[in-house]
């Protein structure tokens, strides 16, 4: 349950949600190592399954279908600097999102690649922005918020709360 739960910056949902619930949890030799999101990856990749999902964004269902993985930002990248959602900004009083079917392994490693360099991944994905997100899946999947790995449900919806945040901007003088 994550009634009331507040994030910042982006929740992982399906893989994404898998890869942090194992990073945290599995006490395996690994799991002190820095590549422990690429291990917990790789490992999630050829095991997590792929479920359905219906994706509604203020109120207007804009995807159903296949699911693998999903990111919900109100910033431009998780923790380990992936630029799923590069257009997301704190101030617009909207959540972006990208979802996505399980891509074949090496255009899942290729889209890794290219979202860390802040580009579109050449795997098939839908993007949206709204203020109020709903998830619904045929199985429970796993979600993550801002590197806590919060549980898994089979419903899941995200909304802007207007005016929680006071943001200030640094303007450098020369």
């Amino acid at each position: 349950q994550t009634a009331g739960r507040f994030f910042i910056n982006m929740a992982s949902l399906g893989y994404g949600g898998e890869v942090v619930e194992k990073a945290v949890g599995r006490k395996a030799f690994w799991s002190n190592w820095g590549a422990v999101y690429k291990i917990e990856g790789t490992i999630a990749y050829f095991k997590y399954p792929e479920t359905s999902c219906q994706l509604e964004v203020d109120g207007k269902t804009v995807y159903e279908g296949k699911f693998f993985g999903a990111f919900v930002g109100n910033g431009k990248a998780n923790a380990s600097g992936l630029y799923w959602t590069p257009q997301a900004e704190f101030d617009d009083g909207k959540l972006d999102s990208f979802v996505f079917k399980k891509p074949d392994f090496f255009s899942m490693l290729r889209g890794t690649y290219e979202v860390k360099e802040a580009t579109q991944p050449s795997f098939e994905h839908h993007s949206c922005l709204g203020k109020n997100m709903k998830f619904t899946f045929s199985k429970p999947v796993p979600l993550e918020l801002d590197g806590d790995f919060i549980g898994s449900a089979t419903q899941f919806h995200f909304s802007v709360v207007p005016k929680a945040l006071r943001v200030w901007k640094y303007l450098p003088t020369d």
